[in-house]
């Protein structure tokens, strides 16, 4: 009796989540091509993304060409959420071949799947996603996804809080409170020693961004510190920041005279 699967059977268990007829059906070859073209010839964004998530678990049972058809969706699918699912996996799998293709697209800004790439390193904490993630938020020609700004804080690099600081006045308050939310969490997590030791650095610029950084994450421990480096600090734009970043915190601070 022949039990291969029919493209109308696998599209009504992607409807209806029925992931044991997929996972099933994953002992045919002819499985992986018929998922990939619902992928991308469908018109249905849920069953788009459902055929890719079905790829996704064949991929990580090692199904033969899962791989390929989700490099495929990440290389061909346009503006669908299909193409970050078909990321995901990918960073996840552990295939070598399909690691070398990843950090290509994530070299090249204008590559289709670059956005996808970028969010789903971010979403594992991987630091090689940290530039691009930066260079997209400081790109004013393109939307700021609240959801990018939201994993800035579980990096544990100080490059992160100075796009951090421009964001707390954008124009979607999603965008505010998840930059709120990411300075919190690196402060509480990482390093705010870090941000302290930045008060000494021989940039004035690094300096002030600092102690706004302090400032708007609210910690009451950065008050000593900034109170003893407020007087020795020569730059008048550093000092005026060190003395809002107080006020923030709830002390009131005037600077020496002479």
């Amino acid at each position: 009796m022949n039990h291969e699967p029919h493209i109308d059977v696998l599209l009504e268990a992607l409807r209806q989540g029925d992931w044991g007829t997929l996972i099933d059906s994953s002992a045919y070859l002819e499985t992986v091509d018929l998922l990939c073209g619902v992928v991308l010839d469908s018109r249905d964004e849920i069953v788009r993304q459902s055929a890719t998530g079905a790829l996704g678990a064949l991929a990580e049972l090692g199904a033969p060409g899962a791989v390929d058809a989700l490099l495929a969706v990440l290389r061909q699918l346009e503006k669908s959420y299909a193409r970050d699912i078909a990321a995901f996996y990918l960073v996840g799998c552990g295939d070598v071949r399909a690691e070398a293709v990843l950090l290509r697209i994530l070299g090249d800004p204008h590559h289709n799947g670059h956005m996808a790439v970028v969010r789903a390193l971010a979403e594992v904490g991987d630091p090689r996603a940290v530039d691009p993630l930066i260079a997209v938020l400081n790109n004013s020609r393109m939307p700021t996804r609240y959801e990018l700004v939201r994993v800035l804080g579980d990096y544990d690099d100080v490059r992160v809080v100075f796009p951090l600081l421009r964001l707390l006045h954008h124009d979607d308050e999603r965008v505010c409170a998840a930059a709120h939310h990411a300075l919190f969490t690196f402060a509480d997590k990482y390093a705010f020693g870090m941000l302290i030791e930045y008060l000494t650095h021989p940039d004035y610029t690094a300096r002030r961004q600092a102690a706004i950084a302090l400032g708007e994450i609210g910690s009451k421990r950065a008050i000593r510190p900034l109170i003893r480096l407020a007087d020795g600090e020569g730059d008048e734009r550093v000092q005026q920041a060190i003395g809002d970043a107080l006020q923030k915190l709830g002390y009131a601070y005037s600077a020496r005279s002479g």
